[in-house]
This record gives structure tokens, C-alpha cells and sequence, in this order.
């Protein structure tokens, strides 16, 4: 089995259970739990979060646990634990694709979860903005996207898979503020 799909499968059960997590949340609130234990929601307070090895900063909920994960990784990465979970990632070479077509053909073929459209594709002159649809292991509907945006002279993914539209609005709210760090 390839390390590729490797990944990919550990992807999607851990994108799998952080949505069952939401689940249970539902009818409480829409909002995540933070490193704090304060709850993170769509009007909570957001605040610039640096990723060191990357030399970026990411606005997330006040609280957010952000893990830099590039060394464990062997590639730029890092997970924000908001509500949302979202990941940003660097050019690497286990499954970076090298443009908007190559990773719009990655997604269809996804060995975990089924895709079933894009609803969003926009082309920018630093990278590109997909929204998609796919169907979970288990048969619920995922709301994903893959931002790409070059920092600094550098490539950065920001993505995730989520339960709903207004979770993944959240996300791409966080992705768009993706920034050099000051």
C-alpha cells in the first residue's frame, strides 16, 4: 500500500471522528471545545495564532490549540483544533499536488471518502480556492475545501472536511486570514 494512501485513510478516520465528535454537539451548540475548555463559537473572539516552523500566523477563537506538527510530519504542517478542526500544510513530497488540476483529480479519487461535486473553484494568481462535497466512510455528507496560498514566497494548504456548510465557512474564514507572521 502506498504511504500516500496511508495517509489519506489515517486522514479520513481521524477527519471521521473529530465530525462524530460534532455529532454529539449537536442541539447544544455548534462550537468546539478549546485547549482552555472555554467553548469555541462563530462569535467568539479571534486572535492571531503564529506557526513557528512555518513563519506564518492564522486568526482562530481566542483559546485554540494549535499544534505545529512539521517535525513529526518531515514536511511544513500544523493543526488548528478549533471548531472546525483544520489542517495547513507545505509543499511536501508525500501528497502535495502541483496545481489546481492535479489536486481537483486527487480529490475525485479519493480512496476514503466519495466524491460527489465541487461547488466552488477559483483560480488565483498565488494558488486557488476549492469548496467540494464528498460522502463519509459511513454515508454522511462532508462540506470540504483546500485553500492554497503562497506566503512569503512559500506554498501553504489550508483544509479540512466538515459536517456542514456553516462549519466549513468557518474554516475558510480562519484559511483566508492565513498571513506571513509578524
Amino acid at each position: 500500500m502506498k504511504l500516500t494512501t496511508i495517509f489519506a485513510l489515517t486522514l479520513s478516520l481521524a477527519l471521521f471522528a473529530c465530525s462524530k465528535s460534532d455529532d454529539k454537539d449537536k442541539g447544544k451548540t455548534k462550537a468546539g471545545k478549546t485547549a482552555s475548555g472555554k467553548t469555541a463559537t462563530s462569535s467568539a473572539k479571534l486572535k492571531a495564532a503564529k506557526i513557528a516552523s512555518m513563519s506564518v500566523a492564522i486568526d482562530v477563537p481566542e483559546g485554540t490549540k494549535v499544534s505545529d506538527d512539521s517535525k513529526r510530519a518531515h514536511f511544513p504542517s500544523a493543526t488548528i483544533f478549533a471548531s472546525p478542526t483544520i489542517f495547513v500544510t507545505g509543499k511536501n513530497d508525500m501528497f502535495w499536488k502541483k496545481d489546481l488540476a492535479a489536486q481537483k483529480a486527487d480529490i475525485q479519487k479519493s480512496p476514503g471518502n466519495k466524491f460527489k461535486k465541487f461547488t466552488k473553484e477559483t483560480p488565483a494568481k498565488d494558488g486557488f480556492h476549492l469548496e467540494y462535497e464528498l460522502t463519509s466512510m459511513t454515508g454522511k455528507p462532508l462540506y470540504s475545501f483546500r485553500i492554497r496560498r503562497t506566503i512569503g514566497g512559500k506554498q501553504y494548504d489550508c483544509h479540512t472536511n466538515t459536517s456542514s456548510p456553516e462549519e466549513r465557512a468557518k474554516g475558510i474564514k480562519m484559511c483566508m486570514s492565513l498571513r506571513a507572521a509578524k
